[in-house]
């Protein structure tokens, strides 16, 4: 045999062990497992002949699985790979390639390998599946992908947890940036001090809070001083020498009104936010009325929303509003004129309502 290192000669094969054995010229007997059954399996497969294949797979020792995996991947059977495969990794690389993300999950659970929660989460986000990408991301603790996530979706909570996380896990380039997109200046002002940022800090102040720069140089100049004190005191204070600082005056002024206008925005978000809230409550009674209405007119109504007494956001009333047209699509036929007539009535005034509903979510 001329297919191994060296010259060989077969001597035999055992059948009850499944080994062939061989002898080189030095007398040197080496024995290899060669398996009938995977040789069948794999010459049926070749011939198309699944069906005999199949029956033959469970013939072939669990060890050699993964074995038979890899010789199916090759064949492009990848899903096929997969139910045979025993080794984790391996399906984990199988289940991500036909993305099955339910079963990659399932092994990354198993495993609990940040690597795996990571890989997953970035494909759940390339597929759309936003609720699995978050989930793994904070498995893997992934915070820069968790960032790109709220930041995308406009997750104000979202990003505010991760400010918090970013600083427990030492993060602070992240958290500065989970405070800044929330327009929380001061926080990321008290972040690159506490983070020793002090040339950071006073150009932050400089652009942002030109009030906060004199405290900011002199905290500075404090901590330059232990280490060179000339540099120490080169830096310029405005409060000593605003002439040194172009439009110093205009600065602060500008700052003082951005403030006043930040906070009337957020009363009037305030407001703004409660009348949403009781728009919404005022549609719930609405969209109980218009269920009532149809159950009295002998309507049969197979399923309604899960939880029609307690909607809180307005993606909820999306789906309360498809519920009700779905169901007076298929069910108008059942009512007299009298019944349909009040019906319109009612969807007529559900209509106004959430006319309301998206003028104050817009305003939000």
């Amino acid at each position: 045999m001329f297919h191994l290192d060296r010259p060989m000669y077969l001597l035999g094969y055992l059948a009850s062990q499944s080994r062939l054995y061989l002898i080189d010229k030095e007398f040197n007997v080496m024995g290899y497992t060669l398996l009938i059954s995977l040789i069948e399996y794999k010459t049926l497969v070749m011939r198309g002949d699944l069906e005999r294949a199949n029956e033959i797979l469970p013939s072939i020792p669990k060890e050699h699985h993964n074995s038979v995996a890899h010789f199916l991947e090759s064949r492009g059977m990848t899903e096929d790979a997969l139910e045979v495969a025993t080794d984790p990794d391996y399906r984990f690389d199988l289940a991500m390639q036909l993305g099955k993300l339910e079963i990659a999950k399932e092994i990354a659970t198993e495993a609990q390998s940040e690597s795996k929660w990571k890989q997953l989460g970035e494909l759940a986000m390339s597929t759309g599946k936003l609720a699995m990408a978050e989930e793994c991301m904070k498995h893997a603790i992934d915070l820069s992908g968790l960032l790109l996530l709220y930041s995308s979706l406009g997750d104000a909570e979202g990003i505010s947890r991760l400010a918090s996380l970013s600083k427990e896990k030492g993060k602070n380039n992240v958290a500065f940036l989970c405070l800044f997109m929330l327009g929380k200046l001061e926080d990321c002002l008290q972040l690159l001090v506490e983070s020793n940022w002090m040339p950071e800090a006073a150009l932050m102040a400089r652009a942002y809070l030109p009030s906060k720069v004199s405290e900011i140089v002199t905290i500075w100049r404090k901590d330059l001083n232990k280490v060179d004190p000339k540099a120490a005191e080169s830096l310029a204070n405005p409060q000593e020498y605003p002439g040194m600082f172009e439009n110093w005056k205009v600065a602060l002024d500008v700052e003082t009104r951005v403030r006043e206008k930040r906070l009337q925005n957020k009363m009037e978000m305030m407001v703004a936010k409660r009348r949403l809230s009781l728009w919404m409550h005022l549609v719930t009674v609405q969209y109980l009325l218009i269920v009532t209405s149809l159950k009295k007119s002998g309507v049969r109504i197979k399923k309604e929303p899960c939880k029609p007494l307690s909607l809180l956001s307005f993606s909820d009333f999306i789906f309360v509003i498809s519920f009700i047209t779905s169901t007076i699509h298929n069910t108008y036929c059942q009512l007299n004129p009298e019944e349909f007539s009040k019906l319109v009535s009612l969807m007529s005034l559900w209509n106004w309502f959430l006319q309301q509903i998206t003028r104050f979510q817009e305003a939000i």
